[in-house]
């Protein structure tokens, strides 16, 4: 029993040495289509050591599908305090870094699922060049792709938000997810081609000999 006890307070002991010594460390993850998303905070609930999700897009004209699932609340570095506890507007954080690789996937949409009844639960997406460095109650313009939501899924209903995001270059978004109380979310991440314009061209083109052909046979 001492033994065990002595071995608890030894990785406890190491944990705390590597988030002290860790500072900006960057974990990173390679996620395949099906996978679900880390929450791009540290250990402790700060965002020392950010997870960085790694996309990997399926080629055109499949559709990528991650999932994510988190805690408002968790991330403690946007809290008031440092240490937990809401931030200084009231809202409770949790944010996900995405690193999206150059490819053909265009559009990006969410939904989210409030599991535990979490009050206000929203989210937006924004770009950054900082990683390991979210902004919670700060301002994410001129970097964002979707503000914070107008509506607010209700204890155990899903949102749809869509965003139309520009991925087929590479740079780095984040998911950042609050709520007015603490309390547990879940959802999905799709990412999907957008047709080229000379695809459009042709599918119009074909309904409007489609159109034509019927109005003959009215005629």
């Amino acid at each position: 029993m001492k033994i065990l006890a002595a071995a608890v307070q030894a990785i406890f002991a190491i944990a705390i040495g590597l988030a002290a010594a860790g500072g900006q460390a960057q974990t990173s993850v390679t996620l395949n289509n099906g996978d679900t998303l880390q929450s791009s905070v540290g250990l402790f609930g700060t965002d020392s050591g950010a997870v960085t999700n790694n996309l990997n897009l399926l080629s055109s004209p499949a559709t990528t599908g991650f999932n994510f699932s988190g805690t408002t609340g968790s991330n403690t570095a946007l809290s008031a305090s440092g240490t937990g506890g809401a931030s200084t507007n009231g809202y409770y954080y949790t944010d996900y870094l995405l690193n999206v690789a150059p490819g053909t996937a265009e559009v990006v949409s969410t939904t989210l699922t409030n599991s535990s009844g979490v009050a206000g639960l929203n989210e937006r997406i924004y770009q950054t060049s900082s990683p390991g460095s979210f902004l919670g109650d700060a301002s994410a313009a001129p970097g964002v792709l979707q503000a914070w939501g107008t509506t607010y899924p209700g204890p155990g209903f899903t949102e749809s938000y869509i965003a139309p995001v520009d991925l087929t270059q590479a740079g780095l978004y984040v998911i950042e997810i609050r709520g007015t109380s603490a309390g547990n979310f879940g959802g999905t991440l799709s990412i999907a081609a957008v047709p080229e314009a000379s695809t459009i061209a042709l599918m119009s083109a074909g309904l409007s000999i489609i159109g034509l052909a019927l109005a003959r046979r009215r005629g």
